[in-house]
């Protein structure tokens, strides 16, 4: 099994969303198994100089390769590792004011990780997680053991990407329709 990184994003360089500028300070590459196969994918650990962070996530899918920025919050409405853990596909959850419906629940493991990981992400360690979705919004709600972490999440064009990282276009969509494996 290769965990070679399937997309130009490296170690060290720089990037800008919403007009903050990160530094890609490590990959980790996850995985969860379904049908009994591992299905693979990639999170760039961006920080800026204060130490704050943000994840962005590639993964191939049956459309090919797609993007995601994911950001820590403080929820309005706390959730414990106890009330995630029972939360089923369907599920209405309002962690901040505006609902969402859970679509999906699942156990992740890290597989690989190349520089810095976030706080407590190893190879080897599992979290349970699920994803909650509704009209423009994707909330993510991750646990080990009673630490509960939540995430709004913004689905990203490629070309978003490559411009947030300086990368030409016609190299950078080539390079992700062409990838397979993680």
């Amino acid at each position: 099994m290769s965990f070679v990184n399937p997309t130009p994003i490296q170690l060290g360089m720089t990037g800008t969303f919403s007009g903050v500028q990160y530094r890609v300070v490590g990959r980790v590459v996850m995985g969860v198994v379904e049908g009994g196969e591992i299905y693979y994918w990639n999170e760039f650990n961006l920080e800026i100089e204060a130490g704050e962070s943000v994840t962005l996530v590639y993964e191939k899918t049956e459309q090919g390769g797609e993007w995601r920025l994911f950001t820590l919050f403080e929820p309005e409405y706390p959730i414990t590792a106890e009330d995630a853990a029972s939360k089923h596909v369907g599920d209405l959850l309002n962690l901040d004011g505006a609902d969402v419906h859970v679509t999906l629940v699942e156990q992740s493991r890290v597989y690989y990780v190349i520089g810095k990981a976030p706080e407590g992400v190893t190879v080897g360690a599992y979290a349970n997680y699920f994803n909650a979705e509704g009209d423009d919004r994707m909330d993510v709600v991750s646990w080990t053991g009673q630490e509960v972490e939540c995430y709004h999440g913004v689905n990203l064009p490629w070309s978003d990407v490559a411009v947030a990282f300086n990368i030409r276009l016609p190299v950078f969509s080539s390079m992700l329709q062409n990838t397979e494996g993680p």
